[in-house]
């Protein structure tokens, strides 16, 4: 069986140096078509492989490219030109890359979601031959790590081993930087921002695990990078590319899921490839998870600035006998026929301690860590893959730029609040290799518990999840020192603590009545769905209370509306204004009819005074120097302080304190010439007896200027 994958080969009817001298059950051609078809699936492909029977097969590229690579992995011989290997795209990967070219054209901001596994690297080699080839496009890929720009170094230099010009590298953890002319540069953000002074002209930037960019509004070097390549081509497109799109206090990386005032550099998802999408199609093994309730020393650790747990707490933590042992008997009970197991610890003492244990129980086990050097770990690594280490124990060094599809077992020592970091750790199992059904996961560290399914994870804004899905969650105290537990699903209060299914979300919660780390096996279909379904309540919810708020904001502003136009209608626009005093009679007895003070006796006089603008008005001034109208209610003693505030002013001796000594004293009372009123919002005209006593107004002014309330502290003081 012989197949044809690329234009050239079509041509010229000439087999693929890929799959020269393979043995195949059939003498069966296949040539590519530029028509496109629906792919059919790794399962289909497998049983047509084997039953296949004609001379000739004329089928679409991915049908081609699928064929050829079902029959490469039954003939135990992947790829044997590597230049093929980059070149061919399995049909996700040809999607992917064709999707991002055509929304290139009118969007510069482009964001590609593609599962642990699914070869980011193979698409991002393939959207720079893309545009290199037919555009003479300068490309830059960026990545973070030593091993990321190492391993992108490797697979590009061989994609382009045919083009007429070298890959270059600026990365000094990987080899000297140079002279960089080259249309394909690989580099790190950390010696590249060192040398943009010198970097040309970039027509596409791709940044390679591009959840570790920050937002825009705050200082880094990746956008040091990106505003210096803008500024030198303001049309380069910049396609971010990642399997966890999330960052701790960010939440989403992209568009309107970002958490409020968040500036991103995306504005939409364009690509997503899921993990299970991966699984159904066969590029991805299964998962088996096992789970246990942890430890309360490990459900109280303290959160440090960068929004996940506090490493040295975990360190002093999991250094306990109790969890080191723990994680041998994990292993023993339900993994010890395992070859290939990984093992995510929080330190590297954490990661040595645990190899000795392991060893110490028998198992061939060893550590890779920072401070054993480049070349012991690469070792290491190659006796993992080999079989000959059966533990391998590490830190960050697993999580991100390893590959070893033979990785059949994941033990999670290594508690997190970044949904990011847990679905980075679960993706290095995930890989197909042969002879592997499945990937176990012993999560001894809880974070099945707190980020649900790795194909669909809980994110939350900052980590810190209101829960976790065996009803022991955290719990937030109120004013009042209530405990308030809510729904790890929807973030529904619910309303007794003992209950063990959500009343708005009805997502069922695990009760442990085992003691001790009594595994249970979790559903992750069905965590997912629970997870997909409160995630849609809480929306739901989100939603309701952002239509409230709308509502609430709306009737506020349209009653500030309605105040301003009244207060356009009022004296001096309602503010205080000084008044000429024409008249003013004798006060006589007066009950109030109306309001809150019904049926209190006061004193009224009225009083006319002459508004410069607005003419004569004449007031009626209650007097109530019994308070009889504040006994009525609270909200009317005004008028026995407005009393007194007048006897000050216009009064002669002490304050009478009766109605009668008022009228018997009457006789003495002078009213100024002058006054300051103020129409109220009512259109009820009012005396202001002692202008010099400061309004809400003016304590609110005083309050603003600098000083001022150190000022009034320390009167008070």
């Amino acid at each position: 069986m012989t197949f044809s994958l690329s234009q050239k080969h079509r041509r010229t009817q000439t087999p693929c140096a890929a799959v020269q001298g393979l043995s195949f059950p059939t003498n069966t051609v296949a040539f590519a078509s530029k028509k496109s078809q629906t792919p059919p699936t790794p399962k289909i492909c497998n049983l047509f492989v084997t039953a296949c029977d004609c001379t000739h097969i004329f089928c679409s590229l991915p049908y081609a490219t699928l064929l050829f690579t079902i029959c490469a992995q039954k003939s135990n011989s992947l790829f044997s030109d590597r230049k093929n290997q980059v070149d061919t795209l399995r049909p996700y990967q040809q999607q992917a890359v064709d999707t991002i070219t055509a929304l290139a054209r009118k969007k510069q901001f482009l964001l590609l979601q593609a599962a642990t596994g699914a070869g980011k690297t193979v698409m991002a080699t393939s959207l720079m031959q893309y545009y290199t080839n037919n555009w003479g496009f300068r490309c830059l890929f960026l990545a973070h790590k030593a091993i990321l720009v190492r391993q992108a170094l490797t697979r590009m230099q061989a994609s382009f081993e045919d083009a007429d010009f070298d890959v270059d590298c600026l990365c000094a953890s990987v080899q000297k930087p140079g002279h960089v002319e080259s249309l394909i540069i690989v580099a790190s953000p950390q010696t590249l921002a060192r040398r943009l002074d010198d970097l040309p002209r970039i027509d596409m930037v791709i940044i390679d695990e591009c959840h570790r960019v920050p937002p825009k509004d705050q200082g880094s070097l990746y956008r040091d990078v990106i505003e210096a390549v803008i500024a030198r081509r303001p049309n380069a497109r910049i396609v971010g590319i990642t399997a966890t799109p999330w960052r701790l206090g960010q939440t989403y990386i992209y568009g309107p899921a970002a958490s409020e005032g968040s500036v991103t550099w995306w504005d939409s998802l364009d690509v997503h490839i899921s993990i299970a999408h991966l699984q159904e199609q066969g590029w991805l093994c299964p998962l088996t998870a096992l789970a246990c309730k942890p430890d309360e020393d490990l459900a109280q650790l303290p959160v440090g600035a960068s929004g996940d747990f506090r490493e040295d707490a975990l360190e002093e933590t999991l250094l306990k006998p109790l969890h080191l042992g723990s994680a041998v008997k994990a292993i023993e009970t339900h993994a010890k026929e395992r070859r290939h197991i990984a093992v995510f610890c929080v330190s590297i003492a954490h990661a040595r301690a645990l190899a000795r244990r392991f060893c110490e129980a028998g198992f061939a086990a060893c550590a890779i860590d920072s401070k054993a050097g480049q070349q012991t770990n690469l070792e290491v690594l190659q006796d993992f893959a080999n079989g000959r280490v059966q533990v391998l124990c590490s830190v960050g060094m697993l999580t991100e730029g390893w590959d070893c599809p033979q990785t059949d077992c994941l033990l999670m020592c290594r508690p997190t609040l970044s949904p990011a970091l847990y679905v980075q750790m679960v993706g290095r199992g995930l890989r197909i290799a042969e002879g592997k059904t499945d990937c176990l996961l012993l999560d001894l560290s809880g974070n099945i518990y707190r980020h649900g399914s790795p194909n669909a994870p809980r994110i939350r804004l900052g980590g810190q999840l209101v829960g976790d899905i065996s009803g022991f969650s955290s719990r937030n105290e109120d004013e009042e020192g209530d405990e308030t537990r809510r729904c790890p699903y929807c973030e529904g209060i619910l309303p007794d603590v003992s209950v063990l299914r959500c009343p708005q979300c009805q997502a069922p919660f695990y009760d442990f009545e085992e003691k001790g780390k009594s595994f249970r096996a979790i559903d992750l279909a069905r965590l997912e769905k629970l997870t997909l379904k409160g995630e849609a309540v809480r929306q739901k919810r989100l939603q309701e209370d952002a239509r409230l708020k709308a509502e609430e904001k709306a009737q506020k502003e349209e009653a500030a509306r309605e105040r301003a136009e009244i207060r356009q209608g009022l004296i001096n626009q309602g503010k205080p204004v000084t008044a000429t005093v024409v008249t003013y009679g004798s006060p006589q007895p007066w009950q109030i009819r109306t309001g809150p003070a019904k049926g209190a006796q006061v004193l009224k006089f009225d009083l006319t005074l002459q508004i410069a603008g607005y003419g004569r008005r004449l007031l009626q001034v209650i007097l109530d120097p019994e308070g009889a109208m504040g006994r009525k209610s609270r909200t009317t003693w005004w008028a026995h302080t407005q009393t007194r505030e007048f006897w000050s002013l216009c009064g002669q001796g002490t304050f009478p304190g009766t109605k009668a000594g008022i009228v018997a004293r009457w006789a003495f009372v002078r009213i100024p010439p002058e006054l300051v009123v103020k129409q109220t919002m009512g259109g009820f005209l009012q005396v202001i007896w002692n202008p010099s006593k400061p309004g809400k107004t003016d304590k609110a002014q005083k309050a603003e200027k600098p000083g001022a309330g150190r000022k009034t502290a320390k009167k008070e003081g």
